[in-house]
């Protein structure tokens, strides 16, 4: 497909910016185009490990790690990046591309559709996964016949209250109204009551405990779920791929169930906290469970409640309601929000029929699936979610 800049030499004529494959040696001033846009960049050894470290990458090592927008001055006014994944549907393995960290300089936004065509037309994946779209790109995803998710509630999030008084704190800041100090361990405690009312999520006590790494039990489960799963859109959970997404990360959790070397079901967490607002945060990103384990998620669910209250954190919070599907038994949160946008979308690669994946029963996705839970996004001077600000994506 034929885009705007994309010859070098046409583009030095015109004036225009180029656009050309990303490179490793470009990670500085991609990092200062996402510093000067208000998004902060992550630590170039974790921006390069998310190619370096990855299964999908060293089986493809001529992928291209994304593209960037060039101005005639040499500098980087606009940046894509394109991390290949593995997905598993009807015994068949599908090369995938996690679209994310869309970004472009405000004067140069008019050639920001050129980046996304350039990286369709020239990556070979069968299909294209985005789950951090923002309001501002929604439009340009549809324009270039992206699709939502048609599994899950990718705009909302549901959530438990697990501290009141710092997350009271945090709601007035973050609504800006003006609430007296002096009422806000009154509506602490009528939230308080409130879920003391609603109850547990009413687990069957399933035994969890803490996974210190993705040992060979995750492939022994890994093997035994895809092939009970045909019909499922699964993204590779070897022990692999779980080692370079979270092994190295000491926000998250792992939590397994089962019986002597057998896992029946496991669920990861990853801790998000919202410093602007003073608020901790963990999310559920993943939970797996074989056959007629499913039900598991409750208790799951329940390990982290009681752990977020041991730990003071304040929130837990599942965004995209991932849970909402015909997989798991119903759980209803006692809180939920808007979020400003569907974040989940998808296409279709050239060799596989674009209404493959229109029916829901086939998508069983969770924050594991596309960019949403890549690395953490506060602390260590990292923000990844370039899709969520209109402000700086088109």
């Amino acid at each position: 497909m034929k885009t705007a800049g994309l010859s070098s030499g046409a583009g030095a004529r015109s004036g225009q910016p180029l656009i050309r494959h990303a490179t490793f040696e470009d990670y500085q001033r991609i990092a200062d185009l996402h510093d000067r846009n208000g998004l902060r960049s992550c630590p170039g050894e974790t921006w390069q490990r998310l190619w370096t470290g990855n299964p999908a990458y060293a089986a493809r090592p001529d992928w291209p790690i994304g593209w960037v927008l060039q101005a005639a001055s040499g500098d980087i006014v606009g940046s894509i990046s394109c991390i290949p994944d593995s997905y598993h549907y009807g015994g068949r393995k599908l090369a995938a591309a996690s679209v994310c960290a869309w970004v472009v300089d405000p004067p140069y936004r008019r050639f920001s559709l050129s980046l996304l065509k350039t990286l369709i037309s020239r990556t070979p994946a069968d299909l294209f996964i985005s789950t951090t779209v923002g309001a501002g790109v929604e439009p340009g995803m549809r324009m270039l016949h992206f699709d939502r998710v048609p599994a899950g509630e990718w705009d909302r999030a549901s959530f438990w209250i697990t501290t009141y008084a710092p997350f009271i704190d945090a709601a007035v800041k973050a609504r800006r109204v003006a609430v007296p100090r002096l009422l806000r361990p009154v509506a602490a405690a009528a939230l308080f009551c409130r879920d003391l009312i609603w109850g547990k999520t009413r687990g069957d006590r399933t035994a969890f405990t803490t996974c210190q790494s993705f040992d060979h039990r995750f492939d022994t489960f890994w093997e035994e779920l895809r092939l009970a799963s045909p019909d499922a859109l699964l993204a590779e959970r070897t022990s692999e791929c779980l080692s370079w997404r979270y092994g190295q990360r000491e926000d998250i959790r792992v939590v397994v169930s089962g019986r002597d070397d057998r896992l029946t079901s496991y669920a990861i967490f990853d801790q998000q906290d919202q410093p602007s607002l003073e608020l901790t945060r963990v999310r559920f990103v993943d939970f797996q469970a074989l056959p007629g384990y499913e039900h598991q998620i409750r208790s799951a669910l329940d390990w982290i409640l009681d752990r977020c209250r041991r730990d003071d954190t304040h929130v837990l919070e599942i965004p995209g309601n991932w849970h909402k599907s015909n997989r798991f038994p119903p759980i209803v949160a006692p809180y939920s929000r808007i979020l400003p946008s569907w974040a989940a979308y998808y296409r279709t690669g050239t060799d596989v029929p674009a209404d493959a994946f229109a029916n829901p029963s086939a998508w069983v996705p969770t924050l594991y699936d596309g960019d949403a839970s890549l690395y953490r996004t506060t602390g260590h001077k990292t923000r990844r979610r370039t899709h969520s600000s209109p402000e700086a994506a088109t």
